[in-house]
């Protein structure tokens, strides 16, 4: 075994190398663009050595391998603290650098051969190997007994999860029926606005065509009148009660389109208040599925409200459904 002497030199010398931190060797402010990061490698690998050496019991090694680490360390402790002093204003700060990195590298590689066979032997001695082991073996035990309590945890928990998630979609489809109902109404109520504009103004015009009619009925023709004269007065009357009877029956029929996008507007608005309540009453996916394709066809096809001529119920609607009907079988047949 080593003398107690040749220890206690080992230890001085471990403690003395490692008093800087490795940020603290390589890179200082006052060199510039200079540092010492060639070596990096190097001391983190020899500073990870030494503190385990610090808690490994050094007495337990022979005395010619403890001498032969000593002597590989001194180097060490003198380069480091030449690094310590290094200036930049030295003759060549750039050439002494690398002198120093050099240096490290290879003290560092010899300290390595030195010393790396026995840190195993000191730390199975000391008990660590073992203890480390049995924490293994604990922690494995006991991240068994957390994926069993997991499993049945999640077993437990599935039909809450699953109610969650229905709960979670059909919030989801609450707020977006409230918001597109929200949409429906406030386009009706603008509509409103829109149809009351235009039948003041058709009865405006219908007043206007009224009384240029009744004033042309009261206009005399002349008795000495022409046959020109009486032509000409009676194209005028026909062009302005034209012009006059055109514009009432345009406008009277954006009212009626008015209204018509009112009744649309209504009618998809009262179609999404009452699909929510449909859904809750069904009892399974199938019933609520119909419920969907019923309400899709509602919102989406063309739907008479007898405010406009020739009024029929073509096929739009149908293809939306069929459209809503494939995307729904094609979600399910990813899930």
């Amino acid at each position: 075994m080593a003398t107690e002497e040749l220890i206690t030199q080992l230890s001085d010398l471990i403690n003395d190398c490692t008093q800087w931190s490795i940020d603290e060797l390589l890179i200082n402010p006052d060199w510039g663009k200079i540092n010492f990061e060639g070596c990096r490698p190097e001391l983190e690998r020899s500073y990870s050595m030494l503190n385990q050496l610090k808690l490994l019991p050094l007495e337990l090694l022979p005395d010619g391998p403890t001498q032969q680490i000593v002597s590989t360390l001194a180097p060490i402790k003198q380069t480091l603290e030449q690094i310590r002093a290094f200036s930049i204003e030295s003759g060549n700060p750039t050439g002494t650098r690398d002198q120093f990195v050099n240096q490290i590298k290879s003290q560092a590689d010899q300290f390595f051969t030195a010393t790396h066979l026995y840190i195993p032997y000191l730390a199975y001695q000391k008990g660590d190997v073992q203890r480390n082991i049995n924490e293994l073996t604990r922690s494995v035990e006991e991240a068994g007994q957390l994926v069993d309590g997991t499993k049945k945890n999640i077993e437990q928990r599935r039909a809450e999860i699953g109610d969650i998630i229905v709960a979670a979609r059909e919030a989801a489809a609450s707020v977006g029926v409230a918001h597109f109902t929200a949409d429906f109404n406030a386009e009706a109520d603008a509509q409103v606005q829109s149809a009351a504009k235009w039948l003041m103004t058709t009865g405006g015009l219908a007043a206007v065509t009224i009384l240029a009619a009744l004033l042309m009925i009261l206009v005399p023709v002349k008795s000495d009148a022409t046959t020109p004269q009486i032509i000409q007065l009676f194209t005028s009357k026909v062009v302005i009660l034209g012009l006059l009877f055109t514009a009432t029956i345009w406008c009277g029929r954006l009212y009626t389109a008015a209204r018509h996008q009112i009744a649309i507007n209504r009618h998809r608005a009262n179609a999404l208040r009452t699909f929510q309540a449909f859904t809750k009453a069904a009892s399974d996916d199938a019933a609520r599925s119909a419920v969907l394709m019923e309400t899709t066809k509602s919102i989406f096809a063309i739907t008479p409200s007898g405010y406009l001529e020739n009024e029929s119920a073509p096929d739009g609607g149908l293809k939306i459904v069929e459209v809503v009907k494939h995307a729904t079988q094609a979600v399910a047949s990813v899930k």
